[in-house]
């Protein structure tokens, strides 16, 4: 499934809703160069398969919740891409958006207009059938409703102003732009959700509680290939094959074709790779470590691994610089000596000249990974500005760094005081479980040290860690993972000072700086700015904005190996796959070849 709310490409993209040219089964292979990836995801084109089976997988953390309009869980987005789906979808092989529940569309000669028509065979997974005013309901009660935290809200605006969704007929929908907006078909990729179940939670305000993590598998209804039957936290998501899902394959057989999918939760890579290597999951994302061990058995243990580039997630580390105060207690959410601390860009570029990227990349990633790359690395194309600064390894130019804005050694005991001897000490949150996680933060930790940074280590839950940076605010620094987009734009929320995913500082009623106040305009103006090239400079700018400020401290990009079973028809690989880091990315066409013997 192509989970294309966090996904789109630029506005070179030609928007076709043709048919798609034939394709063909790649050959058996463990090695391809991108360009040969390329050639072989646009050759594609799928077998007829068999039924039955079940397809395990790992998910590396519970989901935080099945709302599509709210959840900022990269996890939840891998379940909930399995049951709701939107008007298009993104091909994964072109990066081009091609039609689902909207069989076509027109667009008015102003690009202000956009109209979709529906099919009329697409059924939720309670049996109502989807018509258009399930899809005036998304928007209009659901993302834009201001009693629904919903950052897509920000995304969906044009300059401050809601695109107006109306339901014309059953089957046919309008989006009315209220200025032109180059990344559209990114927003109607949105999943749909039912008016009929969620109305009433939607009216007051609940339906982010309604669909939390811990509610009954029967309240989460969409029109995907596959049904949500069970959640057991902890331990694993199990969906079921929809029997009414509307795709069919060219023989007219209504797809998917396997029974189950399993979801083991797995926060540990180690216990991930030996459960692959024992097959009991099907596939994996292979951590550097584990290449070495796992590439001598494929044979043996029936399985491939596949290098398919750089991951389009980027690991950082960013630091609270939240200096607003909290309404109930009128204390500062963050002390105020760390506010001086950790808004001095100096300090933060000291960090980043700290970290030691290539003994990172040998220990850490066994070789497998460059070095960061920036905010919009070159690996992600168009957009990438490569005069943007980055920061290399350079302990003394961290310490000098340091130094002109008055950190000193003062007592003589290895760390630093600020310049009202305040020693510098603080603690770095991070994802609970994950001994690679702990592994490189706790190399992050000592380079830190060696600067003269007192650094303590917190490994938390990951939904405590969600609750810490978008809720209570308490927090020093924190490392994280986002990514999965091919457009800044869809960046838009966790960039602008206004957002409640601006974690260094959220929803600030005005800028604290004026390039904070720039990089709000870029976003404005890029969103609907039509000409590629002119989109690209405002994008640069951004890029040499934030860069300079050094908000985020970025780790080195790893290489993405993908390893599956031998025994599935259709694998499709792309070399975008380094964009959802999972190879059985289209799980409704995939089948079992002895789905018996596998069961």
């Amino acid at each position: 499934m192509k989970k294309i709310i966090v996904v789109l490409f630029c506005s070179l993209l030609v928007v076709s809703c043709g048919k798609k040219t034939p394709r063909k089964q790649p050959p058996v292979s463990t090695d391809y160069t991108l360009a040969q990836l390329d050639s072989i995801g646009k050759a594609y084109t799928p077998e007829i398969g068999t039924y039955g089976g079940t397809v395990w997988i790992p998910l590396g953390a519970d989901p935080d919740g099945f709302c599509p309009a709210t959840s900022t869980s990269a996890y939840s987005n891998s379940v909930m891409g399995y049951i709701f789906e939107g008007l298009v979808e993104l091909d994964i092989a072109t990066l081009t958006f091609t039609p689902r529940i909207a069989e076509k569309w027109d667009v008015s000669d102003d690009g202000l207009q956009w109209t979709f028509h529906l099919r009329n065979d697409v059924f939720f997974s309670d049996g109502v059938k989807l018509s258009a005013y399930d899809v005036a309901f998304t928007f209009n009660d659901v993302i834009y409703n201001k009693k629904i935290r919903s950052g897509l809200a920000d995304n969906f605006k044009i300059k401050g102003k809601k695109i107006t969704v109306t339901a014309v007929d059953s089957f046919t929908v309008t989006f009315t732009l209220p200025y032109p907006f180059a990344p559209f078909l990114t927003v109607a990729g949105m999943d749909i959700m039912p008016k009929h179940v969620y109305a009433k939670y939607a009216k007051d305000g609940t339906l982010e509680s309604f669909l939390s993590s811990g509610t009954d598998p029967k309240n989460v209804i969409g029109s995907g290939p596959f049904i949500l039957d069970k959640v057991e936290l902890g331990q694993r998501v199990v969906m079921k094959r929809n029997p009414n899902y509307w795709k069919k394959d060219a023989k007219g057989n209504r797809l998917p074709y396997i029974d189950r999918l399993i979801m083991l939760i797995i926060k540990e890579p180690n216990v991930a790779m030996l459960k692959f290597k024992n097959g009991e999951i099907d596939q994996l994302s292979v951590q550097g470590e584990h290449y070495p061990i796992l590439k001598p058995l494929e044979k043996e243990k029936g399985f491939t691994l596949y290098k398919v580039g750089p991951r389009w997630y980027d690991s950082f580390f960013t630091f609270n610089q939240n200096n607003q105060k909290n309404p109930k207690t009128g204390k500062f959410y963050l002390e105020e000596k760390k506010q001086k601390w950790f808004r001095n860009k100096y300090f933060r570029k000291a960090c980043a000249h700290a970290i030691n990227y290539q003994a990172m990349i040998e220990i850490i990633y066994n070789g497998l990974a460059t070095p960061p790359d920036g905010v919009w690395g070159k690996h992600k194309g168009f957009f990438h500005n490569p005069n943007a600064p980055t920061y290399d390894y350079d302990v003394d130019k961290a310490k000098k760094l340091l130094a002109e804005q008055g950190f000193k050694d003062r007592d003589g005991d290895g760390f630093l005081e600020d310049s009202d001897g305040n020693l510098v000490e603080f603690t770095l949150i991070t994802s609970a479980g994950v001994k690679i996680i702990q592994k490189m933060f706790e190399m992050v930790r000592k380079d830190l040290e060696k600067i003269g940074m007192k650094v303590h280590l917190n490994f938390v839950e990951f939904n405590n860690l969600i609750d810490k940076t978008n809720n209570t605010y308490d927090w020093d620094a924190v490392a994280y993972a986002l990514g999965g987009i091919i457009d800044p734009h869809f960046g838009k929320s966790t960039e602008i000072y206004s957002s409640y995913r601006y974690i260094y500082n959220p929803k600030q009623k005005k800028p604290s700086y004026p390039w904070e106040a720039r990089v709000a305009e870029i976003f404005e103006e890029a969103a609907s700015e039509m000409d590629p090239e002119k989109r690209k400079k405002l994008y640069w700018e951004w890029q040499e904005i934030v860069m300079d400020q050094c908000l985020k401290v970025y780790m080195p990009l790893r290489e993405v190996v993908l390893g599956v079973k031998n025994h599935f028809g259709n694998i499709h690989l792309t070399r975008y796959l380094g964009l959802e880091g999972a190879i059985l990315h289209n799980m409704e066409e995939i089948y079992i070849k002895e789905p018996g013997a596998q069961e």
